[in-house]
């Protein structure tokens, strides 16, 4: 019983953990993971761009960007994450696994 017990947790964590970004809508453009060194690009198109990260289902940044604006990640002076979004910027949490850049459909 106990055996079943904690493989049934296991299954769960691993679900919570592996539905990243493919659980949310829209798709994904940038994706940085906790030991990656940061990506920075420019949005593929206009439109709408959501962050989300796997402390949270729902996205933690929306922001409206113009083909060619800044969309990525970078590291500030303390060597934390941030994300960007055009002239937008947000530090990471220091427990963010991952973190992604969506668009919207």
């Amino acid at each position: 019983m106990l055996l079943r017990n904690f493989a049934l947790r296991a299954c769960v964590v691993t679900g919570l953990f592996t539905a990243g970004c493919g659980a949310q809508p829209g798709t994904t453009i940038v994706t940085q993971g906790r030991t990656n060194e940061p990506v920075m690009q420019t949005a593929p198109k206009t439109g709408t761009y959501k962050l989300y990260t796997t402390l949270s289902p729902n996205a933690t940044t929306t922001v409206r960007l113009q083909e060619g604006d800044q969309l990525g990640f970078r590291k500030d002076a303390e060597g934390r994450i941030i994300a960007v979004a055009g002239d937008n910027e947000q530090p990471l949490s220091k427990g963010t696994a991952q973190a992604y850049w969506k668009l919207q459909k």
